[in-house]
């Protein structure tokens, strides 16, 4: 069985943690002096929703029509089918669709936080949602069912389907999904991690590190933070610090969001 890293003792002793103990090894981690926690990723998103101009055909576009006795003679008629000898008619405009929206309470924007509130690097919290219609369509226009993908998080994606009393994905449905997820992610990411995983960081592991320390300070009981820190890097902390829900947004085509964390 591999060991648990409960830190090493190459690191220098860290600055504002004195109170937390040595690992069952002996060793200890330190808090990097000059790292700083890296914020969540500022690469380009895809819009939250699309534009309905995607979906519009041209309305306004004038076709000009010749008659056939101004059109050039053929010398020879052809002997075969061709679709230039029928009769050139303009072609229906493709019907609008519906500009897909998510609930707000759902909703990923970069101006502001969700209204709900997880972190999955701790225990599940209660959250605020008693003022919310938990039974409302989690989109507009409603869908039967809808994917979520997290390129952080997952390799496959996660499907939510309507409740069976439901006709469309309901903003209850979606919470369930992302709650069970969370809790799934947490019990597999609470595992310590082994020498070997922890010696493999290479030039991320002050990054690591300081992860490790933003996550102990944040426990406010004195006996748990002491137990806690004991147990040394988790692999929560290789998320370096993004481990925040922060809505969902269109990704692919209506049925497809992303999952976003910072």
């Amino acid at each position: 069985m591999q060991s648990s890293v409960s830190g090493p003792d190459h690191l220098p002793e860290p600055a504002t943690l004195s109170s937390t103990s040595a690992p069952s090894n002996g060793g200890s981690l330190a808090e990097p002096g000059t790292n700083t926690l890296p914020g969540p990723d500022r690469h380009s998103l895809p819009p939250d929703l699309p534009s309905t101009s995607q979906y519009r055909g041209s309305a306004t576009g004038k076709r000009v029509q010749f008659s056939e006795t101004n059109s050039p003679t053929p010398a020879k008629p052809s002997p075969t089918f061709s679709v230039s000898s029928l009769p050139s008619t303009p072609l229906p405009s493709p019907p609008l669709l519906p500009e897909m929206m998510v609930h707000s309470f759902l909703q990923h924007s970069p101006l502001f936080q969700p209204e709900i509130t997880y972190d999955i690097s701790l225990p599940m919290m209660a959250h605020n949602l008693d003022f919310l219609n938990l039974a409302q369509s989690a989109t507009s226009p409603p869908l039967h069912q809808l994917t979520l993908v997290c390129p952080r998080f997952l390799q496959y994606p996660i499907v939510v389907h309507a409740s069976p009393q439901s006709a469309f994905v309901s903003v209850r449905d979606v919470l369930d999904t992302i709650i069970s997820f969370f809790m799934m992610i947490y019990r597999e990411l609470r595992h310590p991690v082994t020498q070997v995983e922890y010696e493999s960081l290479g030039p991320v592991r002050q990054a690591v590190d300081a992860a490790y320390f933003a996550r102990i300070r944040r426990i406010t009981d004195p006996h748990h933070r002491d137990l806690e820190a004991r147990q040394g890097v988790r692999r929560i902390d290789f998320l370096m610090g993004r481990t925040r829900f922060n809505g969902l947004s269109f990704l692919m085509d209506a049925e497809v969001w992303e999952l976003h964390v910072s």
